[in-house]
């Protein structure tokens, strides 16, 4: 025997408690125009149905929204026709309800049916009996229809191998890194970045341009952020998952592992690139013939240069005035020595050097009448013609007509 005591709930204005963040994922094996959305049930003792919003933008209030679907408490759709619903844990009748439920939506709030490859926001609103529910603060769960008709067309392109991912101090840029591929058909590589792991590069939520080399730095900035400038609803703190896809200029592949974020860390900047000391020559046996012989060619220049500069280094300083020395320098005393070839001899015969020039000078005609020279020089020279020549000063008569004028 049962015993249930009635409660009147016409003046009830308390809500049901919110629920979590719901379980959003892809439907399997469908073109990609619906997900499965499962919940846990409300606790609440007066509960009458779930309303389903969902939104291609993310959002944390239901604010003018309509909901896209009507979920009765006991796991079935009602109202809108679109999409099915089912529990999980055994039917029950009364209050012996399943511990979740589990629903496909195919259309959001808008009306408008839901597209592959677009990112879709859902929030599960329990309602009471008497309307009351919680419309703001919500928990949101995101997910991407995937349509499941089409086959990779990247499988003729290689796996990308060796991913790391680390965030930067800030932790507003993350530092991508690769192993390069041989294959001809790769002409550049694209990253996605998703907040949960994924397996489907059209799941995730970033997807950023085509990439050339094995490192590139991205940025998850801006986070998707609701239009009532609320929060973002992206974590940034979180954990998030990074892929790296061949791209062959067409096409790239679907299917990928994703790897994890590491946290930035002081050493995190060239700690983990270590050196495979076995396989630390194997970059020798990649070259071409081509790039052999232009770093031969490179070093041999290197080489003649650096033979160049060091032997200027090493040639002494010129200094001009050793080598105009022997040409400049005052000449010593006997005029002669041994850096001559003709030595000079002290002795010289003035009568055939000096005699003629004194002849000479006294033979000189006087200047004319109207120019007056300073007699000191001219005697002088006379006095110097008159000594060389031998001659006396005292052979020049002297005047003595004053004497007979005084007579």
């Amino acid at each position: 025997m049962t015993l249930v005591t009635p409660i009147d709930n016409s003046g009830d204005v308390i809500a049901p408690d919110r629920l979590p963040e719901p379980e959003v994922l892809d439907r399997p094996d469908d073109n990609g125009n619906g997900l499965q959305v499962g919940f846990s049930i409300s606790d609440a003792s007066d509960l009458d149905h779930y309303e389903i919003y969902a939104d291609t933008i993310p959002f944390t209030d239901v604010g003018n929204r309509e909901p896209a679907l009507i979920v009765n408490r006991d796991g079935e759709v009602s109202g809108f026709g679109q999409g099915g619903g089912f529990g999980q844990g055994g039917p029950g009748g009364g209050r012996q309800a399943p511990t979740s439920i589990t629903i496909e939506l195919t259309s959001l709030s808008t009306g408008r049916n839901i597209e592959p490859g677009v990112m879709i926001w859902v929030a599960v609103v329990p309602v009471d009996s008497s309307g009351n529910a919680w419309l703001t603060d919500l928990n949101v769960g995101r997910a991407t229809a995937i349509d499941d008709s089409l086959t990779d067309p990247g499988l003729h392109l290689p796996e990308i191998t060796g991913i790391i991912a680390t965030w930067n101090e800030d932790r507003d840029e993350i530092t991508v890194e690769w192993d390069e591929s041989n294959d001809p058909q790769v002409v550049g590589y694209i990253i996605h970045l998703n907040p949960e792991y994924f397996e489907d590069i059209r799941s995730a939520f970033y997807q950023f341009d085509m990439a050339q080399g094995t490192r590139s730095t991205i940025t998850p900035m801006p986070l998707p952020a609701q239009e009532t400038n609320n929060p973002a609803a992206f974590d940034v703190n979180g954990t998030w998952y990074v892929s790296v896809v061949a791209y062959d200029g067409e096409v790239t592949r679907f299917g990928v592992t994703s790897v994890s974020v590491q946290n930035w860390t002081s050493d995190a900047q060239g700690s983990d690139v270590g050196i495979d000391e076995e396989g630390s020559s194997d970059w020798w046996n990649e070259l071409s013939p081509m790039e052999m012989a232009l770093m031969a060619v490179l070093t041999l220049m290197i080489i003649l240069l650096s033979m160049i500069i060091v032997g200027r280094l090493r040639k002494a300083n010129y200094n001009p005035l050793q080598h105009a020395t022997p040409n400049w320098e005052l000449q010593v005393e006997d005029w002669g020595g041994d850096n001559y070839e003709t030595t000079m001899e002290p002795e010289v015969n003035f009568g055939d050097t000096l005699m003629p020039a004194a002849t000479t000078i006294k033979e000189t005609v006087p200047p004319p009448a109207n120019f007056t020279p300073s007699s000191p020089p001219a005697d002088d020279l006379e006095s110097l013609a008159g000594d060389l020549l031998g001659e006396s000063a005292k052979e020049d008569s002297l005047d003595t007509s004053f004497l007979d004028d005084l007579l």
